[in-house]
């Protein structure tokens, strides 16, 4: 996506939206990406390309099913604010909040793609967790762990001594 190589890009996309339906943060960490850029014809017309696949490739397998007994969406906000968490539950809640905290630390020195795709993505799945999630659940914040993964790694090199490369179009 960020070389611009959608041949490849997209089978993939196509891959990830059916294992896991957030996939479609995607576009959404394309256009926070590319900012102005992304309102051009060219990168315009990629972003909505994406969303009409990406949708429609989610989409397609509920629509099957929509007659079969359940519903489509399940509400968890109830438990997740009434917070009866297990011991398991509050040790991963604090692995994940420390992790958000060390992703935070080297933000400002992060490569733009990093920073951008984790302010576009981690909100919203916390957000999305919150309502529709178990909150403590690693799983539900899939997306946004490799740009966690990342900036945790440039916190952790930065303490150690170790600078990355300077790179263009790294945020100040």
């Amino acid at each position: 996506m960020v070389r611009g190589r959608w041949w490849l890009y997209y089978p993939t996309f196509v891959l990830a939206c059916l294992n896991k339906e957030t996939s479609l943060l995607l576009p959404v960490v394309m256009a926070v990406w590319m900012r102005r850029q992304v309102l051009g014809r060219r990168h315009l017309v990629d972003l909505c390309a994406q969303l009409l696949v990406g949708g429609a490739v989610v989409l397609a397998p509920s629509w099957a099913v929509r007659d079969n007994p359940g519903a489509g969406l399940e509400w968890h906000s109830g438990r997740n604010l009434s917070v009866p968490f297990t011991v398991l539950a509050w040790l991963r809640l604090t692995v994940l909040v420390a992790a958000v905290v060390l992703s935070l630390a080297s933000i400002r020195r992060a490569p733009t793609f990093l920073a951008r795709g984790f302010v576009a993505t981690l909100p919203v799945l916390v957000v999305a967790a919150l309502f529709f999630g178990y909150i403590d659940e690693v799983r539900d914040y899939y997306e946004a762990l490799p740009f966690i993964v990342a900036l945790v790694l440039l916190t952790v090199g930065r303490s150690l001594g170790v600078q990355p490369r300077r790179e263009a179009g790294q945020l100040a």
